[in-house]
């Protein structure tokens, strides 16, 4: 199927295709450090049910079909966005680490904590650092735990243990509280929410964000298509709920969404919009936009950069103090 892909984590397949009037999202996910039972969701259009009943309709398939090619992000392309990398490690129990980026710029204004959606890579990263390294800030990035170089096995409740594990780090490397900025895009939503009601932060940034598990599902799944097919929610997704944590957050907050985002509808990032506590809160949703195409648009450069340097007026005269590996994973 023309745009499929399969991305994830060890002991997580996610699988997203789309053609014409099909489209299907399909986890088969092991969470908790517990095998779960595999949840199925499966949008599709009515005229494709009439389509496939009566064995009209053919998909072809191409050779390029095939392919879903990703590039490694290079030093040069760092630098030729401004910025610096350095690779460490965060611990995060014994003998486990995430594997980090701090992205450094000249003149930098403050700290942006990143965490990607469910199929993020540091690695696969540059359009997204294309959108976000426009912004008057350093970046400090990791991929989480059981994924790319990290240690471990993801689950729900070590993420979130992960995420603040990430922003106790930069602290204890010099970073001030009032210099650091969140950014959660899709899962990561939930993740920078988490971080934003556990401890003091600059500001929030929800990309592409998601409400509820349940409010996916009923965008993903219409109500029809439930006659045919049910869910199996694991209780530690049901669990996560980002409308709950955005009435308590009071912190300034920009929404950045899709109109055509057909993963997270957009919908969902104008409720968490409506109920946010913050009296400082902007929402822009731009015309035209999908689920991970934002950075690459001017108009979402030119947001992010004037929230942020609203946010950071001045340049930062701190040096975070790291312990820097090369790319071979040994100290340098």
């Amino acid at each position: 199927l023309k745009g499929g892909s399969v991305v994830g984590a060890k002991g997580e397949i996610v699988v997203t295709s789309s053609w014409k009037n099909l489209e299907v999202l399909v986890f088969a996910r092991r969470l908790g450090g517990r095998a779960a039972k595999p949840g199925t969701v499966v949008s599709v259009r009515l005229a494709l049910i009439f389509c496939t009943l009566l064995g009209c309709t053919t998909i072809h398939l191409e050779e390029e079909h095939a392919f879903d090619a990703k590039r490694t992000v290079s030093e040069q392309q760092i630098s030729e966005l401004g910025a610096q990398r350095t690779r460490f490690s965060i611990p995060i129990a014994e003998d486990m680490s995430l594997s980090a980026w701090w992205l450094r710029r000249m003149e930098s204004r403050g700290t942006l904590l990143y965490f990607g959606g469910n199929g993020y890579l540091m690695v696969n990263s540059y359009h997204i650092m294309q959108g976000i390294l426009q912004g008057p800030v350093d970046v400090l990035t990791v991929d989480y735990r059981g994924y790319g170089q990290s240690d471990g096995t993801p689950s729900i409740a070590d993420l979130k243990a992960d995420a603040l594990a990430v922003y106790d780090y930069a602290v204890a490397s010099g970073v001030p509280k009032d210099a650091i900025a969140v950014h959660g895009h899709s899962l990561g939503s939930f993740v920078a929410l988490w971080v934003a009601s556990k401890r003091d932060v600059a500001a929030v940034i929800l990309e592409t964000p998601v409400t509820h598990v349940e409010d996916l599902l009923g965008h993903l799944a219409p109500w029809w298509s439930r006659l045919f097919i049910g869910f199996d929610v694991d209780p530690a997704l049901l669990a996560e709920n980002n409308r709950a944590r955005i009435r308590k957050l009071r912190r300034p907050l920009l929404i950045l969404a899709g109109e055509e985002d057909k993963v997270a509808h957009p919908d969902m990032a104008k409720t968490l919009f409506e109920e946010a506590a913050s009296e400082d809160k902007h929402l822009e949703v731009f015309p035209g936009g999908g689920h991970n195409d934002l950075p690459l648009r001017s108009d979402y450069r030119a947001s992010f950069q004037s929230f942020l340097e609203r946010i950071f007026p001045s340049p930062s005269t701190v040096s975070p103090k790291i312990d820097a590996i090369d790319a071979h994973g040994a100290p340098e």
